[in-house]
């Protein structure tokens, strides 16, 4: 049983250790029940669900709603968000059906494993391009800046078809966005000029249709709507893909390196067998689950979980971290090591909103751990592991600089 509704434990966030282990308090949580409730940053409180099994059937559950904009949707950036305000048009990830499922369906075959691997080639191009400059460059470097985010960044724009000269501006009004410390006014600037970018592209690929994803897009924005384009919908579903498409992959590529040559075993093992670096990528989503916020919701009805009712109109965090370091589901879970059930893990979510993405993210921490091995074998850290320093309070855990030399 949980805690009373009016004693929460814990306070949330909860820091990592070591630097990659888990909280502490997750093992606590799982060993308490699995549905307990944490405070937030704010003062609310919120139900916790901690154990594998609860995350699983929870996700599944039809009265659990992603509406970013109930006043009891968890903040779990801290800053306020988009609670208790009118919602943008578009964003998938905000969205519950019937219309979550309207435009999911519209970007399921876009993502497809099929459709990702004509992607292989453009993106071990932008890779190589990459390390040739990595290379040729000043030691130690940092592959934060100079190889994940540039990478992830460079491979949404070119699915969805921003021209690279405003690769740039798109980038920089969206990281102002999405970050921490941007004040209100930063904020509302750069999402008017992000607006005003995508909007204009949908425009012209709506009078000239070219072969990228925003033009895909607007023919099936009209076949599954019946009606002329709604461009505050294109430019959320546009927003939405480039944010989950980018910081979480991009996060997963920097900390993911890290772990591997924090680990010279697991990582000399790969470069002495490429055919396991799949089976490595799925370790490390199970081991570092970075975007462990991303599966907040809120109850639209009451729900019986594991002896516990959750009542309607509360906000639940999913916590697929810890959920994928449950001793019931996997052995010695605090170690990372290649596992014939990592696939078995909870980081791109479950459910109807698990990540439509997963394909091209995987895809992008394949190859660019498949070059690296290839191209600088000897790549090793520059700083003690200890010495890295971390995101701690950012939606997607994360290294913030990963000094490598070889």
């Amino acid at each position: 049983m949980s805690e009373p509704a009016d004693e929460p434990g814990a306070s949330f966030p909860m820091p990592r250790t070591c630097p990659f282990g888990m909280p502490p308090e997750y093992q606590k949580m799982r060993g308490e029940g699995g549905v307990t409730r944490v405070r937030m940053p704010d003062g609310s409180a919120v139900w916790a669900v901690s154990r594998y099994d609860l995350a699983r059937e929870l996700l599944m559950n039809e009265h659990l709603s992603v509406f970013r904009g109930h006043v009891a949707f968890p903040d779990v950036t801290g800053r306020g968000g988009a609670r208790g305000s009118i919602q943008p048009k578009g964003m998938l990830t905000w969205m519950d059906p019937p219309e979550h499922s309207v435009y999911r369906r519209m970007l399921m075959n876009e993502f497809t494993y099929r459709r990702m691997g004509h992607l292989r080639e453009p993106i071990e191009r932008f890779i190589d391009t990459r390390i040739d400059e990595v290379l040729a460059g000043p030691r130690p470097v940092d592959l934060v800046t100079a190889l994940a985010l540039p990478v992830t960044r460079q491979v949404i724009c070119e699915l969805l078809g921003i021209p690279e000269e405003q690769n740039d501006a798109f980038n920089v009004h969206l990281d102002r966005l999405l970050g921490t410390r941007t004040s209100n006014e930063d904020r509302a600037a750069s999402w008017g000029a992000v607006r005003s970018l995508v909007g204009d592209l949908i425009a012209e690929r709506e009078a000239r249709p070219a072969d990228d994803l925003i033009s895909r897009l607007v023919v099936k924005y009209k076949e599954a709507v019946g009606a002329e384009v709604d461009y505050e919908v294109l430019i959320g579903l546009i927003m939405a893909l480039r944010t989950a498409g980018h910081e979480s992959t991009a996060a997963m590529i920097s900390t993911g390196i890290a772990v591997l040559l924090d680990n010279p075993g697991q990582f000399d093992q790969i470069k002495a067998d490429r055919t396991l670096i799949p089976a490595a990528v799925e370790e490390l989503l199970r081991f570092l689950s970075v975007a462990d916020r991303a599966t907040a919701r809120v109850t639209t009805a009451d729900i019986e979980l594991a002896g516990t009712t959750i009542p309607a109109g509360e906000g639940v965090l999913v916590l697929n971290a810890s959920a994928n370091h449950d001793e019931a589901v996997f052995d010695d879970p605090a170690s990372f090591r290649l596992r014939p059930d990592s696939a078995r893990h909870l980081a791109f979510g479950y459910g109807i909103h698990q990540c439509i993405g997963q394909n091209l993210a995987r895809l992008e921490i394949e190859a660019v751990i498949e070059r690296l091995v290839a191209r600088v074998p000897g790549l090793r850290l520059a700083v003690g592991v200890n010495e890295l320093t971390f995101a701690q309070d950012a939606l997607f855990y994360s290294v913030t600089e990963l000094p490598v030399t070889w």
